[in-house]
């Protein structure tokens, strides 16, 4: 398991947290959560899309 995902990680086509109600703090602790999941080893590839007030 790499210790840095940044290499391994694709973003596209994300608004600012605030379009969809959120703080900058509150997506990164989603992404966190989800870096979580995928160092547990048992997933080979994770995916999310996260939608909130018609905002990706």
């Amino acid at each position: 398991m790499p210790k840095n995902l940044e290499p391994i990680t694709r973003q596209q086509d994300e608004q600012p947290a605030e379009q969809g109600g959120m703080t900058t703090a509150q997506v990164n602790r989603i992404w966190r959560s989800v870096e979580g999941l995928y160092k547990t080893g048992n997933y080979p590839m994770v995916s999310i899309c996260l939608r909130r007030q018609g905002q990706i």
